[in-house]
Order: structure tokens, then C-alpha cells, then sequence
């Protein structure tokens, strides 16, 4: 589409590229088409809407008249900033929703096994992780300066086990 928009329209790419990406957002957004049809709405406003539009098409869909509202009452300075901000809680919303979804997805497995071991498997959201793996790295840090050891010969994984073990007993 680009391409043709390019050659039968007479502009270089990156016109046409933008008119494509404009005309996909207005398809998308009925009350905003129809405001940039009546020209109601500068071009300028319109590409600031358009690129919010693109960054959080499901959260425009659901707040286009607040933003048009912004459109119509702001000055075009006050508008860029209201749609920065707008875009800025759009993505600590979709951040919220994508740690929500790794909390869920979360799990962990701890059974014994035949020969009387534990077998320990999981899968932690990102904040969950993030402590584990500091409270591991400090108890491997802790461990080492109590044995008075600069490296353990030992593989990581065997140092964890015992980080694990020593973080469990001091709990208990």
C-alpha cells in the first residue's frame, strides 16, 4: 500500500509510509475519523493523536472523546503534554497489567523425591524473581566472607542450595 501511495500520489516514502499509519489509526477510531474529515482537528493535533492512538490503540479506543475533548479545549503545547502524560499512564497501566499476568503465571513445585531428596522447580513474576535472586547473591555473599573463602570451587548451583538452605533456617 505504501509503496502504491508512493508512485500514484507522487510523494517519497516516508510521506506515504506516514499517510498509511494515519489512515489505519482513523479506520480504527470512528469518532476521530470523522473529526479529521470535518476538520474539526488541526494536523498537528491529529499526528499527536494518531501516534498515541498507535503506542495504545485499546486504551485510545476506550478514552477517544476525553483525548478529542483535550483537542478541542487545549492549547496545541497544553495538548502535546496532556497526551504525553496520557501516554505515560497508558504504559504504567499496561505495565501493571503484564506484572499482574506474570503473578499469575507464577508457580512452584516442591515434592520429595524416591530416594528421599527434594526436587524444587519454578517460575517467578519479575519482582518475585528479583528478590530470590538478591536474597540468594547475598546469602552466597555472606557465605563466602563467613568461610573466609574469595572463590567456592563449587558451581553456582551448589552454592545456592546452600544460600536456600541457610535463608529457610533462619526463617524457621
Amino acid at each position: 500500500v505504501t509503496r502504491w501511495l508512493a508512485v500514484m500520489g507522487d510523494l517519497d516514502n516516508g510521506s506515504a509510509s506516514r499517510l498509511v499509519r494515519l489512515g489505519r489509526v482513523l479506520s480504527r477510531h470512528e469518532e476521530t475519523r470523522r473529526r479529521s474529515a470535518s476538520r474539526r482537528l488541526s494536523q498537528s493535533r491529529i499526528r499527536i493523536l494518531a501516534r498515541a492512538a498507535r503506542a495504545h490503540p485499546d486504551q485510545y479506543a476506550e478514552h477517544e472523546e476525553m483525548l478529542l475533548s483535550f483537542a478541542d479545549e487545549m492549547t496545541l503545547k497544553d495538548f502535546r503534554r496532556a497526551i504525553e502524560y496520557w501516554c505515560q499512564c497508558a504504559d504504567s497501566s499496561k505495565a501493571e497489567a503484564d506484572a499482574d499476568q506474570q503473578r499469575q503465571k507464577s508457580y512452584l513445585h516442591a515434592s520429595p523425591t524416591l530416594d528421599g531428596m527434594v526436587k524444587i522447580d519454578g517460575l517467578f513474576d519479575k519482582e518475585r524473581g528479583e528478590t530470590i535472586l538478591t536474597a540468594l547473591d547475598a546469602a552466597m555473599t555472606e557465605e563466602a566472607r563467613a568461610s573466609g573463602a574469595s572463590e567456592d570451587p563449587r558451581p553456582a548451583s551448589a552454592r545456592r542450595v546452600d544460600a536456600l538452605h541457610d535463608i529457610c533456617r533462619q526463617f524457621l
